[in-house]
């Protein structure tokens, strides 16, 4: 034992520890509804042909169900838009209106680790396949950064009256007391408690980090 330590130990009355390791952090998955902006095709690149394509995947991180109206109905058309930064400014890019001919109120479900893609294509001058009726400003001398937001109306989930428990997962056991069901099968819910459809749709904003487009 060295001098230095001994006299500590004498002085004080208790032993000292040299070179204790400190104490690892615990660190833990962070559980949430993740959305990512992804380019297919050209990459982030604002082309000649004015049209960016891009792809919305959202990813549900959480321990139960998430659900999303699909893209196609009015309850989940207008979900979807994107905000576009540069140096100088900041504006958004929002669906256009349109008629609804044929319209109810689809969803996907998605548990957890699963995933739901949506493509779109955007405008950068003139483009007549995108559904939005904003567009991007390459004309600018300022970097282009764009980011993908979600956010579903309060007001049209409340107008699906979508009501009552959903078993989402169906698992077919044999009744026990088979004798007195005449050997029917019962559903057993996958998760430990029923939920309600209408309580799964997310009505926090999600949105995605942030991407320079080149």
């Amino acid at each position: 034992m060295s001098s230095v330590l001994l006299l500590l130990i004498i002085l004080t009355g208790q032993p000292f520890l040299l070179d204790h390791p400190p104490a690892r952090p615990v660190t833990t998955v962070e559980k949430c509804i993740e959305v990512q902006l992804l380019f297919p095709g050209n990459g982030n690149s604002i082309t000649p042909e004015s049209c960016l394509n891009v792809n919305v995947l959202i990813i549900n991180h959480t321990d139960t169900v998430a659900s999303f109206f699909d893209d196609w109905n009015s309850w989940g058309y207008y979900n979807i838009h994107f905000e576009v930064k540069t140096s100088d400014s900041t504006y958004f890019i929002y669906k256009k209106k349109k008629d609804w001919p044929r319209n109810y109120p689809s969803f996907s479900t998605l548990f957890p680790g699963d995933s739901l893609s949506l493509s779109f294509t955007l405008s950068c001058g003139h483009c007549a396949d995108s559904p939005f009726s904003g567009m991007i400003d390459r004309t600018t001398d300022h970097p282009i950064r764009i980011k993908a937001l979600y956010q579903q109306s309060k007001d049209a989930l409340i107008y699906a009256n979508l009501t009552g428990d959903i078993k989402y997962k169906k698992i077919y056991k044999r009744s026990e007391d088979f004798r007195q069901r005449k050997g029917s099968w019962i559903t057993v819910d996958s998760l430990k408690t029923a939920v309600e459809v209408n309580r799964t749709f997310p009505l926090s904003r999600l949105e995605s980090k942030e991407y320079e487009l080149k």
